[in-house]
């Protein structure tokens, strides 16, 4: 990585934790987030912004999507529940719709939202 470290240039930090199997880099508008072929994800970057996953980081197993918006990021685990981190204002809080998070097979953000689809083909 590189650029400021203030936002997402140095991994080094965390770096040991994700091994050599990455196959996904999403960003926010000042933090990274990768996501392992077993389904690890880290962040790192800006800690408002999204670059602090510890709050979640138990949860970011089985992932198989990762999308963001300037100031969060969201994953999509394996058994269709999402896990969401970063400012709240910016999608980093799901607990208004958490109950309706199930199934879910696609994630998109905008700037500031996200929007998730279900495999009944509800919007979220």
């Amino acid at each position: 990585t590189w650029g400021d470290s203030r936002f997402g240039g140095d991994a080094s930090a965390v770096l040991p934790k994700l091994g050599t199997d990455v196959v996904e880099i999403t960003g926010s508008g000042k933090a990274l987030a990768a996501r392992t072929a077993e389904g690890r994800v880290c962040s790192w970057g800006s800690e408002d912004r999204g670059g602090d996953c510890s709050g979640v980081e138990d949860q970011l197993e089985d992932v198989c999507q990762v999308q963001s918006t300037y100031s969060a990021f969201a994953a999509i685990r394996r058994d269709g529940t999402v896990v969401a981190w970063g400012d709240q204002h910016g999608g980093g809080d799901i607990t208004e719709v958490k109950e309706e998070l199930y199934d879910v097979h696609k994630i998109h953000g905008s700037s500031y939202a996200f929007a998730a689809i279900r495999a009944d083909g509800q919007v979220v």
